[in-house]
């Protein structure tokens, strides 16, 4: 009997408004703030980052980080804890010094604060800048009041090894620990 055991190891806080990546910068046509006032049901951190669009704001507003140097061989994804009053995509861009990649995650539940997860693109090196739209697809011109608010938090990449067998061991079920076929560790 052969006993298959995935075994993940490891995730890297990017940014949590507290005390890690606390460098965003504005992103399009919106300031970036790190606020104290988020809604705290679902998120209780003392911290979180904001951004306020207008109806005539580039649909690509949001923050960016950079300094970054998140090595994609241990990782295959990217979570990020968001909150907005609307539905509708966010999207990140990575960039590694090659040509910017986008990936996309669905936001649905208005008013809730929702935990998105982000692929990493195959084939990138490591990230060193990442910036966040909240507002991608959404009509501007029929932002009214607080629906053009978007917080996000708790920034972290992490090795999903249901999609990514990196973290693969297999064990003999007789109790012959050499029988170990591989190891992987993700630190």
């Amino acid at each position: 009997m052969i006993i298959s055991c995935n075994i993940a190891f490891g995730q890297a806080v990017i940014s949590n408004a507290e005390d890690t990546g606390l460098s965003w910068w504005q992103a399009g046509s919106t300031a970036v703030e790190i606020v104290d006032w988020h809604p705290k049901e679902g998120n209780p951190t003392a911290k979180a980052m904001t951004i306020w669009i207008s109806p005539t704001s580039d649909a690509w507003s949001g923050g960016g980080l950079g300094g970054l140097n998140i090595n994609v061989s241990a990782y295959n994804k990217i979570s990020v804890l968001v909150y907005k009053n609307v539905a509708g995509t966010v999207r990140l861009e990575l960039q590694d010094g090659g040509p910017n990649q986008f990936v996309t995650a669905d936001y649905t539940t208005p008013g809730v604060w929702q935990k998105l997860e982000f692929a990493i693109p195959a084939g990138m090196g490591n990230i060193t800048t990442l910036l966040i739209a909240p507002f991608i697809d959404y009509p501007l011109a029929t932002i009214v009041g607080e629906q053009s608010r978007c917080f996000w938090d708790d920034v972290i990449v992490f090795n999903d090894n249901t999609t990514n067998n990196q973290s693969e061991s297999v064990f003999s079920g007789t109790g012959n620990w050499s029988e170990i076929a591989r190891w992987n560790w993700i630190s």
